[in-house]
């Protein structure tokens, strides 16, 4: 039988390339979320940028996968600061463009530049503090 055989028992990753492309995929979306917790910001754009190289990987990987690339950018170029505050603005039009979960949680919780959020005394986002970590994938 095909179930006793043990090709049938190997993860995607390893049988097929559409598979090892998604693992790939996967593998760096936890790369950048490394360098964020280092605070390694200008690192962890570069990596989620790269994210967005892999199309077909993130469309095999859900609905939510290209939100939450875009969404990472966004979140590394708010880190990075005031000089990145248009391209962080764009990359968080792309990420709700596609699904607006994660930009309007972030924004419920942290509020706009110029609005503290909701139960806040300090918004989040003001000079020199960086975000917090980005809301888990799923």
């Amino acid at each position: 039988s095909s179930k006793d055989h043990p090709v049938s028992r190997l993860p995607p990753e390893v049988t097929s390339q559409r598979g090892l492309d998604c693992f790939a995929c996967e593998a760096q979306y936890n790369i950048a979320l490394c360098q964020l917790v280092a605070k390694q910001y200008g690192n962890a754009l570069s990596t989620c940028q790269h994210l967005l190289d892999c199309q077909e990987a993130l469309k095999d990987l859900g609905p939510q996968a290209i939100c939450l690339a875009w969404f990472l950018i966004g979140i590394c170029n708010l880190a990075l600061g005031d000089s990145s505050d248009q391209l962080a603005r764009e990359a968080f039009t792309q990420s709700y463009a596609n699904d607006p979960r994660y930009v309007d949680d972030f924004l419920r919780r942290h509020g706009r530049r110029n609005e503290p959020a909701v139960g806040m005394t300090q918004n989040v986002m003001g000079r020199g503090m960086s975000p917090v970590e980005p809301p888990s994938r799923g």
